[in-house]
C-alpha cells in the first residue's frame, strides 16, 4: 500500500513523477514541467477504461482538502455517474475530440523531450535514440498508432541492438503515460501495453574496474589508438577526475578556473553543482586545450556545440578490439578512478566526495555537514599523481 502523501514528498518530485496516495486510492500527485496537480484517477463503471480529472493546483490546496474532493468523487462514481462532469465545467466534447485527433507522435515526443528528458542525466542522448528510431511514424496521430506495430518496431531494432530496443520501449511508454496525464490523448490509449522488451535488453549493472596493471596499460594505448584528440583527451579527464563521460564532453570554460584549480559541474540532478579541485596533471590537459571555442571539447562539425558523448562511446567500440584491455566503457573509467582511490587508501566518505555522490535521503548527512574538501583535494591530486607516472615519456 503506498504511504500516505506528504508536503515533503510532494516537493520532492521532479518533472514526468507522481506520487499515489495510501489513505484515499485514486489521489495522485502528477509534476509537470512549471506545476505539480492533485488529480482522481479512476476507472469508468460504464466502459472500464481509465480516466482522470485534476483536482487542483498541489503547491496551493491542502492535501486534507484534495482527499476530501476525492472521496465526493468517489461518491459520485457508485451512483454511475462521471465523476469528471460532476466536477468539471461542461466542455465542447467534440472540440477536444478533435484537438485530441490532431496530436501527433511528433508533438507526443516533443513534449516528453521538453517536460522530462531536457532536465535529466543523458537527457540529449534518450532524446536522439528515442527520434531516430521513430521519425517514420511522426507525422501520424499519437492515438493511432496500435500495439502490433509497436511489437513489429521493437523486434526489427533488436535484431541490429537488443539493448536500444529496450530503452526505445521504456521511453516510448513514458512518452504515452505523459501524455494520458496531460490529457492529450484518449483514455486508455497506450499502444505499449503489452509489448516486452527483449531480454538481452534487461539492464545488468556492470562492475568492470581496471586493476593497476590494466590503468597502465590504458594510459599507455590512448596516444596510440588512432581516436580523434578531443575523444582521447575527454577520455583522460573522466579518469583524472572521475566525473561522468557526459560531464567531460559538456564542460564549459566558464565553469573552469585554471588558476585556482578548480572545475564547477552545474546542471547535476539533485544535488546542485559538484566542485572539482583539479590535479597538476588534469590542469595541464585542460590548459593544452585553451582557445576561443566555448566548450573544452568543441564539435567539429556544429558551432558552439561540444561534441556529443556518444562520440565516446563509439569511438571506443571501434578502437576496442586494438586495446589488449578486456572489454571496457567510457563510463568503466569514473568506477576505475574510485577503484584506484579505494585501493589507495582513501577513506570511502572521501570517495563519495570525489565521485559527487551527495545524499539527501540518508539523515546521517542531514546532520553531519562536513564537505570533505581538503580531503578530496588531497584525493583527485594522488589520482593524478598516480595516472601521470604511467604516461609515456
Amino acid at each position: 500500500m503506498p504511504a500516505a502523501l506528504t508536503q515533503t514528498a510532494i516537493s520532492r518530485l521532479r518533472p514526468g513523477d507522481y506520487l499515489a496516495d495510501g489513505p484515499v486510492p485514486g489521489l495522485r500527485v502528477v509534476a509537470y514541467d512549471r506545476s505539480k496537480a492533485f488529480v482522481y484517477r479512476y476507472r469508468d463503471v460504464t466502459t472500464g477504461k481509465l480516466k482522470q480529472v485534476t483536482i487542483g493546483d498541489a503547491g496551493a490546496l491542502p492535501i486534507a482538502d484534495a482527499r476530501d474532493q476525492v472521496r465526493a468523487l468517489q461518491r459520485v462514481r457508485k451512483t454511475g455517474a462521471d465523476p469528471r462532469r460532476a466536477f468539471e465545467a461542461p466542455i465542447n466534447a467534440t472540440a477536444a475530440d478533435e484537438a485530441q485527433a490532431g496530436y501527433t507522435l511528433r508533438a507526443l515526443v516533443n513534449d516528453y523531450c521538453r517536460t522530462v528528458l531536457a532536465s535529466t542525466k543523458r537527457g540529449s542522448e534518450r532524446e536522439r535514440m528515442l527520434r531516430n528510431d521513430l521519425e517514420t511514424w511522426f507525422g501520424r496521430e499519437a492515438a493511432a498508432i496500435r500495439g502490433p506495430e509497436v511489437r513489429e518496431l521493437i523486434a526489427t531494432i533488436a535484431q541490429r541492438a537488443p539493448d536500444i530496443a529496450g530503452r526505445v520501449l521504456r521511453e516510448l511508454r513514458a512518452a504515452y503515460r505523459l501524455a494520458l496525464q496531460q490529457e492529450r490523448i484518449p483514455d486508455g490509449t497506450d499502444p505499449t501495453y503489452g509489448v516486452k522488451a527483449p531480454k538481452e535488453s534487461q539492464y545488468v549493472p556492470r562492475d568492470r574496474a581496471f586493476t593497476a596493471g590494466e590503468w597502465r596499460t590504458f594510459v599507455r594505448w590512448l596516444p596510440k589508438s588512432r581516436m580523434s584528440r578531443n575523444v582521447q583527451e575527454a577520455l583522460m579527464l573522466v579518469a583524472l577526475t572521475a566525473c561522468r563521460p557526459g560531464e567531460a564532453t559538456a564542460a564549459v570554460w566558464r565553469d573552469i578556473d585554471l588558476k585556482a584549480g578548480t572545475w564547477t559541474i552545474r546542471k547535476r540532478k539533485r544535488d546542485g553543482a559538484h566542485l572539482v579541485f583539479l590535479s597538476t596533471a588534469a590542469r595541464a590537459l585542460l590548459r593544452s586545450r585553451l582557445g576561443d571555442a566555448e566548450h573544452v571539447f568543441p564539435s567539429p562539425s556544429k558551432a558552439q556545440r561540444p561534441i556529443r558523448e556518444h562520440a565516446l562511446v563509439w569511438s571506443v567500440v571501434n578502437a576496442r578490439d586494438k586495446c589488449a584491455l578486456a572489454h571496457w566503457t567510457p563510463h568503466d573509467l569514473r568506477r576505475s578512478a574510485a577503484t584506484l582511490l579505494q585501493s589507495q587508501g582513501v577513506r570511502f566518505e572521501v570517495v563519495r566526495r570525489v565521485l559527487g555522490h551527495y545524499s539527501t535521503r540518508n539523515p546521517t548527512d542531514i546532520y553531519a555537514r562536513h564537505g570533505f574538501d581538503a580531503e578530496a583535494r588531497a584525493a583527485w591530486n594522488k589520482l593524478g599523481a598516480t595516472l601521470s607516472k604511467w604516461v609515456p615519456k
